[in-house]
């Protein structure tokens, strides 16, 4: 974990962007009359590498549901680029250490699950 997280300073410049901040499915709502999802709760946002967005829908929504992860990209407008897959990794290394500390403290099963989980996956190398 501490070698992704290390790598997270060597990457080139990543593409910035003001980011939702708190991109989690239930902020994400679906209007039948436009067709169309949008975000809701902005009280995070911020500018940040765009890529950041991505961390908490990667170590959870996405994890079971490749295809969703595949229609958030298209909305998106385009995949990440290589250097951004790998920033994602290293951001949910970091993201993983951060539940497994605060989901025990916090008496909060499923932040401890979540950070198990995608520890898991990236010492099994399958963090997509």
């Amino acid at each position: 974990m501490r070698q992704l997280a290390e790598e997270l300073r060597t990457l080139p410049p990543l593409p910035l962007a003001y980011i939702h901040g708190d991109a989690w499915d239930r902020n994400l709502m679906w209007s039948t009359a436009r067709q169309q999802a949008g975000w809701i709760d902005f009280e995070r946002s911020r500018a940040a590498t765009a890529v950041q967005d991505f961390v908490l829908m990667a170590c959870s929504t996405w994890t079971d549901r490749p295809d969703l992860r595949a229609e958030c990209l298209q909305g998106y407008g385009r995949n990440l680029t290589v250097e951004e897959q790998h920033a994602l990794k290293c951001l949910a290394a970091i993201d993983a250490v951060s539940c497994l500390v605060w989901g025990p403290k916090l008496n909060d099963p499923h932040l401890t699950a979540r950070g198990q989980r995608t520890l898991d996956r990236l010492m099994a190398g399958v963090f997509a």
